[in-house]
């Protein structure tokens, strides 16, 4: 898979052809083109995910980072690069899976890996979702092959050379084994052991798995929130229940009062009994973290973000790029996919299917999808925000009071 852990929001499809495919693959020859052994690569954060600009055959592609995924990349991404893709003749109509597609190089600064193989995979709506365009995944090849520092508060991702590699002073350190390619951790929540996935392609702080919060009756136990919908996939809407947890502790470090969803399906990787929860840039995003695959070892340093409240959507809100806005354009709308019940923007009366054009007197183009979400997260309960949008094409006006959907800390 491209994590054994995905978020809820972004659960890609690779199907069975696509790994037996791959893991006969030979692994490829990874090396960093630099005199010290190490390469420094600018990230951009977006809703708690990497993604990094890089080269396939000497061809632009922008990547997200994920620490158990195998190399992606979508057909359009693949066409454009002129790659020749193996097809996939066993996948039938519907199948996510297209393929392989092999390269000679793929750069990241100075990192490079010689004969990658990617998977092609549909990614369906994957761009609406997140508001940020992509070619791919770039995850487990690398973080094998390399030690990899991930700076959050510079937005630097360092790699380097394994026989180079130097535990940071002062860390604390997280052994951890893989389940398939996906760091697995042992740590501690208000008492409970708990087995956690380290993903840093997932949004949230923390998600439980189904079994987990069944077994441990977690509902009544967080006092949860209604159900609503905490993330989108290939697949559809991912559902759960929003809970202000306690603390969780990683070897000596302790997050406390941190946001977190209780999963409640029956499918998907959360329903997975294996684990019981995915760790994701929530929670990542407050320290510097440090991977030595070969060492099977976790890294953390807390960096400035590692105090501050773990904030959690005010608005009730799941929203989506808009598939007919041209974003950036004076034209931006956002689409409304889910209303979360006795929320702010339920007593707003907005609905499924409206378009939002402004916020808070601010034309949607102004601002990236995840920059709007931070908005409707980290502003306080109570503040009023004038909201335009089109409903059946029809212009509309309302005031969305922002509320607090879990206790606050």
């Amino acid at each position: 898979m491209l994590s054994r852990y995905v978020a809820a929001a972004v659960l890609f499809l690779a199907t069975t052809w696509t790994l037996q495919a791959q893991e006969a693959i030979p692994a490829a020859a990874a090396r960093i083109k630099a005199p010290d052994g190490v390469t420094r690569i600018p990230f951009e954060l977006a809703n708690n995910r990497i993604y990094v600009e890089g080269q396939i055959d000497s061809r632009p592609a922008r990547f997200l980072v994920d620490t158990g995924g195998i190399n992606v990349l979508t057909p359009a991404a693949a066409q454009r690069l002129g790659l020749k893709v193996e097809s996939n003749a066993a996948a039938g109509e519907g199948r996510a899976d297209r393929g392989l597609a092999r390269a000679s190089e793929v750069r990241v600064r100075a990192a490079t890996l010689a004969k990658p193989v990617f998977s092609i995979v549909d990614l369906g709506d994957l761009e609406r979702i997140e508001g940020v365009p992509f070619d791919g995944v770039l995850g487990y090849e690398m973080f094998r092959h390399f030690g990899v520092q991930i700076d959050y508060r510079d937005r630097v991702l360092i790699l380097t050379e394994s026989d180079r590699f130097a535990a940071p002073a002062g860390a604390t350190m997280i052994p951890f084994e893989l389940q398939e390619r996906t760091p697995i951790v042992s740590a501690r929540l208000d008492g409970m052991t708990v087995r956690l996935a380290i993903d840093t392609a997932a949004r949230d702080t923390l998600t439980l798995h189904s079994p987990f919060v069944r077994e441990n009756d977690l509902i009544a136990r967080y006092r949860a929130a209604p159900e609503s919908v905490t993330g989108w996939s290939a697949e559809g809407a991912s559902r759960g229940r929003p809970a202000r947890l306690g603390a969780l502790e990683l070897g000596n470090r302790r997050i406390d009062r941190i946001a977190g969803t209780l999963f409640v399906g029956d499918k998907g990787e959360f329903a997975s009994p294996s684990v019981s929860a995915t760790l994701g840039g929530g929670a990542l995003r407050r320290f510097t973290v440090v991977f030595n695959f070969s060492g099977r070892r976790m890294y953390l340093l807390p960096n400035t973000d590692f105090g501050k409240p773990d904030s959690f959507d005010r608005s009730g809100l799941w929203l989506m790029a808009d598939p007919g806005a041209d974003q950036g354009t004076e034209h931006g709308a956002l689409q409304v996919m889910d209303v979360a019940a006795e929320s702010a923007a339920a007593r707003a009366d907005l609905r499924v299917g409206d378009r939002i054009v402004a916020i808070g007197g601010e034309s949607i183009a102004k601002r990236s999808l995840a920059d709007w979400r931070a908005e409707l997260r980290e502003q306080p309960a109570g503040t009023k925000l004038p909201i335009k949008y089109e409903r059946a094409g029809q212009p509309a006006e309302t005031v969305l009071q922002l509320a607090d959907r879990i206790p606050a800390r």
